[in-house]
């Protein structure tokens, strides 16, 4: 390569690395190696641009008043705006977050509910465990159902503890029924939920039982 050719690729490099900083503000090219620039970007991150490809600008990052530190403060409003798909915002006078899917708003659940449970088939007395949870959660009820008959008598438990106060004894047929106070509610990551048939009256051909949870 002679000195005119090698003046002329420096000049370009030089326009080059201008021309990619420009697009992203407190940007500087740090090294370049194989036609490929390193830039240097601000909050002390780094990314790689190949020299076929421009640059894009970047994200207001910590000056756009929406984010920092702390993370996203959502638009915060008192009536739901026009719709547009797939749009997330805080209506402060509900102090609820809700989602626009286009069509209609749905408000996003605080608390996670959930339900877990099991349908014991040609019911005897029994213990099954049918859950080991996976994180800190709580107990809102236990609900049983009972397809033939009434008088059945089932319950459930976290480990060794009981989950409601007293066996719940079901006195309707193919209806959902509640188990009343709970005498525990407090689920630990790792404990193990169970369903129990104490009892079986009225021929039942299954007994269901549900326990309703929610997270945390």
């Amino acid at each position: 390569m002679n000195n005119g050719d090698k003046e002329t690729d420096e000049v370009r490099g030089a326009q080059r690395r201008k021309f990619l900083t420009m697009g992203v503000v407190g940007a500087a090219v740090v090294a370049s190696a194989a036609g490929v620039d390193l830039l240097r970007l601000p909050h002390k991150s780094s990314s790689s641009t190949g020299t076929s490809q421009s640059a894009q600008p970047a994200s207001q990052g910590s000056s756009d008043p929406t984010f920092d530190a702390n993370g996203v403060q959502l638009p915060s409003l008192t009536s739901d705006p026009p719709h547009r798909e797939g749009s997330i915002y805080f209506r402060s006078d509900s102090l609820q977050v809700r989602l626009d899917d286009g069509t209609s708003y749905y408000n996003l659940s605080k608390n996670q509910i959930f339900s877990k449970g099991g349908v014991v088939l040609s019911p005897t007395p029994q213990t099954i465990v049918i859950w080991r949870a996976p994180f800190p959660c709580t107990v809102t009820a236990v609900k049983a159902y009972q397809d033939v008959g009434t008088g059945s008598v089932v319950t459930a438990s976290d480990g060794p503890a009981d989950l409601l106060h007293s066996d719940l004894a079901i006195s309707s047929t193919a209806t959902w029924q509640d188990g009343g106070p709970l005498a525990k509610t407090a689920v630990s990551a790792g404990d193990s939920i169970a369903i129990r048939v104490v009892s079986v009256s009225g021929s039942p051909n299954y007994l269901a039982i549900q326990v309703e949870l929610t997270q945390p």
